[in-house]
């Protein structure tokens, strides 16, 4: 298995992941469908469940299907012919870093469209959340989960050579304080 190999099966992994996910919050808006439209109108209620749903949907599908373009164009765009290269633990690392900052990019991009509902579906006189609640529940989380995301997935390279130095230093470390 090659790297780029490995890549776009995690990728699609976290597609279909998501895309499950998103079967699973569908039956429960369903299931909360009928309380919900006694509190609020059926504009808010589509807003807030509908909104949520389409993105997760979206954003599992593309996952799914873009591996490819992801792995080649994102993950070893500039690694030119190497993408057929073996697979080595510390390329794995790498992987699994970029995979992991895609996946908390795509879920925060996710609680961001669930606070566009909200925020479309409110009103001043019929208020879905409140506001504070809106903020430090729903935006805040939500932004800091598509930076840290994106933080995770552009330095991947240099977490993993970062790691193998902290590595390395210990070892020496250790190899100093059994000479002694």
């Amino acid at each position: 298995m090659t790297a780029r190999d490995f890549a776009r099966l995690l990728i699609k992994l976290m597609g279909l992941f998501v895309l499950a996910m998103t079967l699973v919050q569908a039956t429960q808006a369903i299931s909360y469908l009928p309380g919900y439209l006694n509190q609020t109108s059926l504009f808010s209620a589509l807003a807030i469940y509908f909104v949520q749903l389409m993105a997760n949907a979206l954003i599992g599908w593309f996952l799914y299907k873009s591996d490819s373009l992801i792995a080649d164009k994102v993950l070893f765009a500039d690694e030119g012919n190497d993408r057929a290269g073996s697979l080595h633990f510390g390329k794995a690392e790498e992987v699994l870093l970029s995979v992991l900052g895609i996946n908390l990019t795509a879920y925060g991009l996710i609680g961001l469209t669930r606070t566009l509902g909200y925020t479309v579906s409110s009103t001043p006189e019929h208020p879905v959340v409140s506001s504070e609640t809106l903020w430090h529940t729903f935006l805040i989380p939500s932004i800091a989960q598509v930076l840290v995301g994106l933080l995770i997935f552009l330095s991947s390279r240099g977490l993993v050579v970062l790691r193998h130095h902290f590595l390395d230093l210990r070892d020496k470390t250790r190899e100093l304080g059994a000479d002694k």
